[in-house]
């Protein structure tokens, strides 16, 4: 899996869909920034969301497990951290704010890493979440887990709402919030961006190109100007360190 991120790392920096200014607006009016607070971006990858936050006013550190992403990071300027997102290097109660953009879906354990994300925050501290939402129809959820796996070898498993509801419960996390957002991406950059095998490229392809007209995984899929073009559903969503709650 890290072998796979540092290769991603260069074109995930550069990506259009990751560092989109609209995007990254509806996030931070999501978080409800307040300046002065201390931030953490869990998985911040080439840093694009931890300089937004810095760019708000929150004194904010990322953390990464794969050197090439924090070297992209640095280049943008901050502070970072190499480490694993299982484990956070911090002690307890020591952020306002815990945010993790688009990684849940990369994490063999994501209730570990919520639990983490609460442990370092202080009592009414929030976490944020951005991730994709896997569809609630089983059929299409494995359709899509499929595309998601052929594209990418680091991929995991994508969570449902009801999912994510029960993991941040289960955190310790009280106040649940969520809001679902999508995605207009283009197929052969989004494919691109994560170097697959030709074979599984077009397998991916293939399968994709099968739900124009058919909805086989839970995603709006369609042709524009000869272009492969699908609609990502996502969801953000947060919730809240009860001020009675230890870890």
């Amino acid at each position: 899996m890290q072998k796979a991120f540092a290769r991603q790392a260069q074109a995930f920096a550069r990506s259009p869909l990751q560092t989109d200014p609209a995007r990254l607006s509806r996030l931070l009016d999501f978080l409800r920034p307040r300046p002065g607070e201390r931030a953490l971006d869990v998985a911040c990858g080439p840093g694009i969301v931890t300089g937004a936050l810095e760019r708000a006013g929150l004194l904010t550190a990322g953390i990464d497990l794969t050197r090439e992403m924090i070297r992209e990071a640095l280049a943008r300027g901050g502070r970072y951290v190499q480490g694993n997102v299982d484990r956070l290097p911090f002690p307890d109660g020591t952020f306002d704010v815990a945010l993790c953009r688009n990684s849940c879906h990369h994490f063999a354990a994501p209730g570990t890493v919520l639990r983490e994300m609460a442990r370092v925050l202080r009592p009414g501290g929030r976490v944020i979440v951005e991730d994709m939402r896997a569809p609630e129809d089983a059929r299409q959820r494995e359709y899509h887990e499929t595309i998601e796996r052929l594209r990418d070898v680091s991929h995991v498993r994508t969570l449902t709402s009801g999912e994510f509801r029960d993991l941040a419960a289960a955190a310790g996390l009280a106040g649940f919030e969520e809001a679902p957002v999508a995605f207009v991406i283009d197929f052969d950059e989004w494919i691109d961006r994560a170097f697959p095998a030709q074979g599984e490229r077009e397998r991916a392809r293939l399968l994709m190109e099968a739900s124009v007209g058919d909805d086989r995984c839970g995603l709006r899929v369609w042709r524009e100007d000869g272009r492969l073009k699908f609609e990502r559903q996502s969801l953000m969503w947060r919730a809240v360190r009860p001020p009675s709650r230890s870890f």
